[in-house]
């Protein structure tokens, strides 16, 4: 988790935060995990969509590298 929210490209980390994730924990009464996998997803869109423009390939992978972090973040706070 740490990685994520301290040493990892804080201006998209606020966005996603500020724009996902807290407004389903807020107002869509979100569990954690939900509301981070929906902010991971996301991530993994942006990511997929910038592969796609810059190489025409990657989608699933770069999408999928992002929303496979949720469970192991969920394991890593669970310790």
């Amino acid at each position: 988790g740490e990685l994520w929210s301290i040493r990892y490209n804080l201006l998209i980390h606020t966005l996603l935060k500020e724009t996902i994730y807290v407004p389903l924990r807020r107002y869509g009464n979100y569990s954690v995990v939900s509301a981070s996998l929906a902010a991971f997803a996301m991530s993994g869109v942006l990511h997929s969509w910038v592969a796609y423009v810059t190489f025409g390939q990657g989608i699933v992978r770069a999408c999928a590298f992002f929303v496979i972090q949720v469970p192991w973040i969920a394991m890593e706070q669970s310790y």
